[in-house]
């Protein structure tokens, strides 16, 4: 039994270097554009019509149900010229 473990083990080894070897390159996918800086605007983003049709958005939109829980998830979307 031993015999049969040692020979598969010798023959599995010469197999195993016969492979062919690939060097491959790897790249960062992620790598940081530096040519673009951050430039601060001078208008900041904010809601159609400011804060008050915000919050009037808001009250039209909430739970009308008493003691309900849970989540909100909130997303804005800012177009390059700031709406």
């Amino acid at each position: 039994m031993k015999l049969i473990f040692i020979c598969a083990l010798v023959l599995s080894s010469f197999f195993a270097k016969a492979q062919n070897r690939v060097d491959t390159l790897i790249t960062d996918s992620l790598k940081r554009d530096t040519s673009e800086k951050f430039i601060p605007v001078e208008t900041q983003p904010e809601f159609p019509g400011g804060m008050i049709n915000l919050y009037q958005y808001f009250q039209k939109n909430k739970s009308k149900k008493i003691k309900e829980k849970g989540r909100v998830l909130v997303s804005f979307v800012v177009e390059k010229d700031g709406n």
